[in-house]
């Protein structure tokens, strides 16, 4: 199908073309019977005709049933079609009674006229254009894939991380305790379901890799080992072992993990058995680094999170690993489809793509990564016709001083405000946690807990309307910010500090922003 904007001409030969009205597509086709309107435009312009036989007499309330009876059955119509009313019929023109445009204003009728004709035509929305009547038909966009032989995910096969509801199965978080005492789930997680209902196959349950707060192989009694099948080793995080399983068997397309970045989740579901349990919950990021694979964080709340068992709902999210970073998009389709309102947008601004470049995060230490980094944005340049944009946050957060300028530091500011409301509820039952971690559960108050969260989301609505510029209908943004050096844990050396992870760090951003991200692992 060829395009034309409104206005253009149509060359010999060609049936159809398409115009937009009012932010709807329309596909146009010409009419069987022509018939000309007098109207001096080079652009279309769009007519509702109302069909009379001979003799029909024209009253208000008659025209005002020919709109009611439009608008419950007509998808094409909408009002700027009735700006221009044709009564079409046989001659002699239609009796039209005194007061029969009482209803104008009401339908928005700006001008009507009477065209004589003898032909058979449908009333509803026609389109006048280069002398000839053309038929409106909406377009539709297939988000879905709706209209495929088989199914969009018809054969894909998926690994589902142990925190996910499968019909039929256990929900453990990888507690082997947990079995004695856990019914199987009565039914498949929202955002799994609509997975295996565009036709995706399970083929079983991902370990967490990690037990409890601690990234070593002591606290995951149920994880294997990563890919490269050293087992003095283990690849980081809860999600690991859906990134494991992503890059160790190439007949795995996709896998399922969770992200809440850095956070506790209190004893599941009230059973008992998890009484002396809390369980750190992972990244999706972090797993893709350290098993050179790429994930996908799509924006909160877009990707339902009924059925996955998540400390933080505001946080927490769904996600994806892949091999293919083009793959993604066939995971897009299903699970968001025509609910993703940037898809039209980002076609439609492509050249007007802004790089957003923080010098807060970039360079890093790792001089590897920064490598990394700068190719990955120069051929963002390259792709998008532009050039990158350095910022820095914190400074625009000095200048800006969004909660007063006695918080003018934003990492101060921030220092609790990312980890404070995950690790909230750990105080509700008996924790097993050693050194600081234990005392700083005990020492946050509801007052604290809600100036936390107050905190992030201040930090968020000025990162969406003075950096992000979120409502712009001109451009679009997208930051860049490094990942983490790729370092396993190894089983001999010391375990790692109970650090808290400041809402300032990059890790934090995609959470407390609720914004989509993507790991681009560099090979």
């Amino acid at each position: 199908m060829q395009q034309h904007p409104p206005g253009s001409r149509i060359s010999a030969g060609q049936s159809e073309m398409t115009m937009q009205l009012d932010g709807v597509e329309y596909i146009l086709i010409p009419n069987d019977v022509n018939f000309f309107l007098n109207v001096d435009s080079s652009s279309p312009v769009p007519f509702l005709l109302y069909a009379l036989y001979l003799y029909q007499v024209v009253t208000s309330d008659s025209l005002s049933d020919f709109f009611l009876d439009l608008l419950m059955r007509d998808d094409v119509y909408q009002r700027k079609f009735a700006s221009r009313l044709v009564l079409y019929g046989p001659e002699p023109c239609p009796r039209l009674m005194p007061g029969f445009e009482s209803g104008f204003v009401t339908w928005g009728v700006d001008h009507h006229e009477c065209v004589p004709g003898d032909q058979k035509v449908a009333s509803g929305p026609y389109v006048f254009f280069q002398q000839r009547v053309w038929q409106p038909w909406r377009v539709y966009h297939d988000h879905n894939a709706t209209f495929m032989s088989d199914r969009p995910l018809a054969g894909i096969r998926i690994g589902v991380k142990d925190n996910i509801d499968i019909a039929g199965h256990y929900t453990t978080l990888d507690n082997g305790m947990a079995l004695s005492g856990l019914r199987p789930a009565a039914a498949h997680a929202r955002c799994l379901y609509l997975l295996t209902d565009a036709g995706a196959i399970i083929v079983g349950k991902l370990k967490h890799m990690t037990f409890t707060y601690l990234e070593t192989p002591a606290h995951s009694p149920m994880g294997h080992s990563d890919h490269h099948d050293d087992r003095l080793q283990v690849s980081h995080v809860l999600g690991s072992g859906s990134a494991a399983a992503i890059c160790s068997y190439d007949w795995l397309d996709f896998s399922l993990g969770s992200d809440s970045k850095w956070s506790f989740i209190p004893p599941p579901r009230a059973n008992p058995l998890f009484a002396n349990s809390y369980i750190a919950s992972g990244t999706l990021p972090m797993p893709a680094v350290y098993n050179v694979c790429h994930t996908m964080r799509p924006t909160a709340g877009i990707v339902k999170a009924h059925g996955v068992i998540e400390q933080f709902p505001d946080f927490g999210m769904p996600g994806f690993f892949s091999r293919d970073i083009s793959s993604f998009s066939k995971m897009i389709s299903v699970s968001i489809g025509g609910r993703c309102r940037l898809r039209k947008r980002v076609f439609e601004v492509k050249d007007r793509i802004e790089i957003l470049c923080p010098s807060d995060y970039l360079s890093t230490a790792n001089e590897d990564e920064t490598r990394a980094t700068n190719q990955f944005i120069n051929g963002l340049e390259i792709a998008f016709q532009t050039e990158r944009c350095v910022i820095s946050i914190a400074n625009r957060w000095k200048e800006d001083m969004p909660d007063g300028i006695e918080n003018n530091d934003i990492a101060a500011y921030l220092k609790t405000a990312g980890i404070y409301p995950f690790i909230r509820d750990s105080k509700k039952g008996k924790n097993t946690f050693g050194g600081n971690v234990r005392d700083i559960i005990k020492s946050i108050s509801e007052e604290k807990l809600a100036e936390c969260i107050r905190r992030c989301e201040v930090y968020r609505g000025w990162l969406l309307s003075k950096i992000f510029e979120a409502d712009s209908e001109e451009k679009l943004k997208v930051m860049v910010i490094p990942g983490v050096e790729g370092k396993a844990n190894c089983s001999g050396e010391p375990e790692p500090l109970n650090d808290l992870l400041n809402g300032y760090a990059s890790a934090n951003m995609s959470a407390i922003l609720q914004a989509p991200e993507l790991a681009a692992i560099g090979m």
